[in-house]
């Protein structure tokens, strides 16, 4: 394609279609790239939001190819929603005003192609990205313009603040990028590596690092806005380790983050802390849904949730656990049959510091028949001998001889309890009486 303006140049490879514009209406002599656009009949607003006839018109004042500025391009394709070079990224993801840069890449710049050579990665406008790709030192915010769309003339704005960038000096030990941006940069160019993430939408792989991060990291009390910008790009590598195991990686995280207590209760929103307050409040969003899905599963299986009870807006349909006393509420079972039931059953653990048995703080909903089945065949010392329609002696009598064996005592103080089998004993006579 035969260009229109006198001097032209290529685009870079990974440079936004905005940063080319601003570079092309420097070399032109525009001191803007507003009055570049204006002066020649280009849409600076179709430019900086990917519209078609925008870029073609560029292409044709340009000479560069119009599929090369379509794939350099951010393209609006829905409202908040955007694709930066084929990926879906979201306005939280996308920093457009807000202008980062690598010092050491911009001097590289300078040097290359002079004053006005400074160009924009696309890389630099995703939030999550923290370290230059290239050499992995952090990006410098630049100081925020007074007016919006100032920020994509990006080398105007390089040689206002190039004192700045310089000020803020190169690292002599640059931090190694996180496993996390590297693999954003990677999906940037198509490279696919991790099934389950590689078919989510990339703002949302982003995000969900970051929050799951924050609670493996830092602890289920910490509010995400509290945390520092090295602190949220520590979580997304902690996060992005978890996620690359997929569902599985997911849910192991969060079983470690049950609670041991014993204070009953549905405690989920405490348990997975600021993860689920995030979850709260983009699981309406579809993008989201595999996410949500996962953890809404997790807590039907892993906490008391009643049927018809909604987590994350999907509904339990059948309730699959009761916590402990609840569970023998719903048997009717007095709390002491209730107790003996669950340790016949080895429900309950040894306790290593106290030595003490321990039943688990849920009972699922399959074990209840089983636990309703194993109390009835449970009775008390009284029970037992009005049963068998002896005296108390006689009883202690037959217990010693080992005719009938206690299945245990609630308590040192308490009655010790039988099981039916083994008091409906051989010798025992159709009148009811003990035989000889």
């Amino acid at each position: 394609m035969t260009p229109v303006l006198p001097v032209t140049l290529p685009i870079l490879a990974d440079e936004t279609v905005t940063s080319f514009t601003s570079r092309l209406a420097a070399e032109n002599g525009s001191p803007c790239v507003t009055d570049f656009c204006r002066d020649i009949g280009l849409d600076w607003n179709g430019i900086i939001n990917g519209k078609s006839d925008a870029l073609a018109a560029l292409a044709r004042f340009s000479g560069m190819a119009l599929d090369t500025l379509q794939a350099n391009s951010i393209q609006l394709v829905k409202q908040g929603n955007y694709l930066v070079r084929s990926q879906e990224v979201n306005r939280a993801l996308l920093c457009r005003t807000r202008v980062r840069v690598c010092p050491e890449c911009i001097e590289g710049d300078l040097r290359d192609r002079g004053r006005y050579g400074s160009a924009r990665r696309a890389s630099w406008q995703l939030n999550t990205i923290r370290n230059c790709e290239y050499h992995g030192i952090p990006l410098v915010e630049l100081p925020r313009e007074k007016y919006s769309a100032d920020s994509y003339d990006f080398c105007v704005l390089v040689d206002r603040h190039i004192d700045f960038v310089r000020s803020q000096g190169i690292p002599n030990a640059p931090r190694t990028n996180s496993r996390l941006e590297r693999y954003i940069v990677g999906r940037l160019n198509n490279v696919r590596k991790y099934r389950w993430l590689d078919h989510r939408p990339l703002y949302v792989v982003a995000r969900t690092c970051e929050m799951l991060g924050v609670l493996l990291l830092f602890g289920k009390a910490v509010k995400v806005s509290e945390c520092s910008e090295h602190q949220l790009w520590e979580a997304g590598e902690v996060g992005f380790d978890a996620l690359t195991k997929g569902p599985n990686g997911l849910i192991d995280s969060l079983q470690n983050f049950r609670r041991a207590d014993e204070d009953g209760g549905s405690s989920f929103g405490a348990d997975l802390g600021p993860f689920y307050r995030w979850l709260t409040v983009v699981s309406g969003q579809p993008a989201y849904a595999p996410v949500a899905d996962i953890v809404s599963r997790y807590v039907f299986e892993n906490y008391p949730v009643q049927k018809g009870g909604e987590i994350l807006g999907r509904t339990c349909k059948e309730r699959l656990l009761y916590p402990r006393d609840l569970a023998g509420r719903h048997l009717r079972l007095k709390p002491h049959i209730f107790e003996l039931a669950l340790r016949e059953l080895e429900f309950g653990s040894t306790n290593a510091e106290t030595g003490k048995l321990e039943f688990p703080r849920y009972i699922a909903s399959h074990d209840l028949p089983r636990i309703k089945s194993e109390a009835k065949n449970l009775v008390l010392e009284c029970r037992a001998r009005e049963i068998l329609r002896v005296t108390e002696r006689m009883f202690h009598g037959l217990v010693r001889e080992r005719l009938i064996t206690p299945q245990g005592r609630l308590s040192e103080q308490q009655s010790a309890v039988f099981r039916e089998g083994d008091y409906r004993t051989p010798g025992r006579s159709s009148n009811g009486k003990l035989g000889g």
